[in-house]
């Protein structure tokens, strides 16, 4: 997948666990944090969230992009693809996320595949490695500004 002038590699389709009945598992994380302090959920906190990995990503460092039915929706960077998408961050919320000070961007992301998976909706991660430093950071602002994929918004 080419974006602006740059050539993605098809790393997988991202697809959150079901259960036995062939749904999808959803948990709610946030119920299990002990929340002494009273903290607020974040503005993606709330609700279910689903569980998925990608095992085929590469342990490299670059700037990875989420497509929906075939469009851009997200566009991220990462020191270690199949760590990004592991059960330890996007694919899987722990309780402490969902609050206030947590990962909301793993929230959202979570979120969103959750939602568009329901729906049946192909959802495909593509990657492009970069040179180790800042690169990765340039480049996914350059792609963000250049493409305004909906996830990187606000909501």
């Amino acid at each position: 997948m080419r974006l602006a002038d740059y050539e993605f590699e098809y790393v997988a389709t991202i697809e959150p666990d079901r259960n036995d009945d062939g749904s999808i598992a959803e948990f709610r994380p946030q119920t299990r944090y002990n929340n002494k302090n009273g903290d607020p959920l974040n503005p993606h906190g709330s609700g279910s969230f689903c569980r998925f990995r990608v095992r085929s990503a590469p342990q490299e460092e670059g700037v990875y992009a989420i497509t929906l039915n075939g469009k851009t929706q997200y566009i991220g960077e990462c020191v270690n693809l199949r760590q990004r998408f592991s059960t330890a961050q996007y694919g899987g919320i722990s309780p402490k996320n969902c609050f206030k000070g947590g990962q909301s961007t793993n929230c959202k992301v979570n979120k969103k595949v959750l939602h568009h998976a329901k729906q049946g909706d192909n959802i495909e991660l593509w990657f492009i490695k970069t040179e180790l430093g800042n690169a990765r950071k340039v480049l996914e602002s350059e792609l963000i500004s250049l493409i305004d994929p909906g996830w990187n918004g606000r909501t």
